[in-house]
């Protein structure tokens, strides 16, 4: 599981919705990682789940389509990602 638990982070880290900087942008978005994993059952889970961060940890806002469109992306990127690692894979089956 600590495989798919950096795939998630590089993820966000290459996201960077707080356009921190990139030295820190992996220890910034670490934090957020475990809660997502929490809603990875599907990429709907995932993208409501990254709205909320967004929202009620980050003060930011989906603003129009695009920036809804690109959180899509990102919680199907993760999806991805947790169907990458079989054994992670199998507790959400």
């Amino acid at each position: 599981m600590e495989r798919v638990d950096k795939l998630v982070n590089e993820i966000l880290k290459k996201w960077n919705p707080l356009e921190v900087p990139s030295e820190i942008a992996e220890d910034e978005y670490s934090s957020y990682v475990t809660f997502i994993m929490k809603y990875s059952q599907n990429i709907n889970s995932i993208y409501l789940c990254l709205k909320k961060i967004l929202t009620d940890y980050m003060d930011m806002e989906i603003s129009n389509l695009e920036d809804d469109a690109e959180l899509k992306q990102i919680a199907r990127s993760i999806y991805e990602a947790v169907l990458s690692d079989d054994a992670f894979k199998q507790t959400i089956e």
